[in-house]
């Protein structure tokens, strides 16, 4: 970040515009810095618009820490269920298995199945864990080319629970980034290719690019809006109330205040499902190997379950 400053600093002082010397820096700073401080610069209200940026920033800082702050039970949960999983599999069956081989007797399907992954996790821990790193950098390598991640996020898009929260965390984000685009006097045409690179899903960038096509056409907002079915009807009915009353930013804002609440509401319902559902899972998983080595234990001492 010192070096980033620095950079920009060196860029002004050679006689660089702020918002020239933010878009040398795409890679780090997203095009949407650069175009508000543009709009800044021309009105000669940079001081202004730079608070507005900050509070821009404010805003999308709090609605993410607050969805982090609600998956941080469900990760703890799913940190302990694999644990217990784990433990079992790869400390104590393997334990059990030279009982059952002394016995000579064949043991039920259930337990042979259980001793033998335990067998396997104890031996090739490490062939999985090489796995699951492999596939991990095998997917972020795939989500940096256009086509595969634009079929991920169509995917997302598609999820029970999951594709409504990011639908309405999309939908909040290029509202309140094209209402303080506009509020701080960037055209609509230039302001939606911003928008567009704001956005995360690659589907929802999309269908921004198609809604700045019709603007070409001449058409208003709110009809291509309307047309585009990942974008809701709510959302559009409310743009083209502030098309119509010359409130268009004001309207934007309170599109993305209803679905930063939506997010809000609907990662707390998708938690509340959640966390009682890994409890009963992993019962029942934990239930099932406990039950297969009772049944081998019993079937050696030729005792009835």
């Amino acid at each position: 970040m010192r070096k980033l400053v620095t950079q920009i600093y060196e860029s002004v002082r050679e006689g660089s515009s702020l918002a020239d010397a933010l878009t040398a820096h795409r890679s780090v700073l997203p095009p949407v810095y650069a175009g508000i401080v543009r709009a800044g610069e021309a009105g000669g209200s940079l001081g202004a618009v730079l608070s507005r940026l900050a509070e821009y920033l404010e805003r999308g800082q709090a609605l993410r820490e607050s969805v982090r702050s609600a998956f941080v039970y469900p990760i703890v949960v799913l940190v302990m269920a694999g644990l217990s999983v784990t433990v079992p599999y790869a400390v104590v069956v393997p334990q059990l298995a030279p009982l059952f081989a002394d016995a000579g007797q064949a043991l039920p399907l259930a337990a042979e199945i259980v001793v033998g992954f335990g067998d396997a996790l104890r031996d090739y821990w490490w062939l999985a864990a090489l796995a699951v790193a492999g596939l991990v950098v095998l997917a972020r390598t795939q989500l940096r080319q256009a086509a595969p991640r634009y079929r991920w996020d169509a995917l997302v898009l598609r999820m029970p629970f999951i594709g409504d929260v990011v639908a309405k965390n999309e939908v909040a984000r290029l509202s309140h980034t094209l209402a303080t685009l506009l509020s701080n006097g960037v055209p609509l045409l230039t302001a939606l290719p911003i928008v567009g690179d704001a956005v995360g899903n690659r589907v929802v960038a999309g269908g921004v690019e198609s809604i700045a096509k019709s603007l070409n056409e001449g058409k208003g907002l709110a009809e291509p809006l309307g047309n585009a079915r990942l974008f809701p009807k709510l959302a559009a009915h409310l743009v083209r109330v502030g098309e119509e009353t010359g409130r268009l930013e004001e309207m934007l804002l309170t599109v993305a205040d209803i679905y930063d609440s939506g997010v809000r509401r609907a990662v707390e319902r998708m938690l509340a499902l959640l966390v009682p559902a890994l409890t009963i899972a992993l019962g029942a998983f934990n239930a099932a190997i406990i039950i297969s080595m009772l049944s081998a234990i019993l079937s050696v001492y030729e005792l009835p379950l």
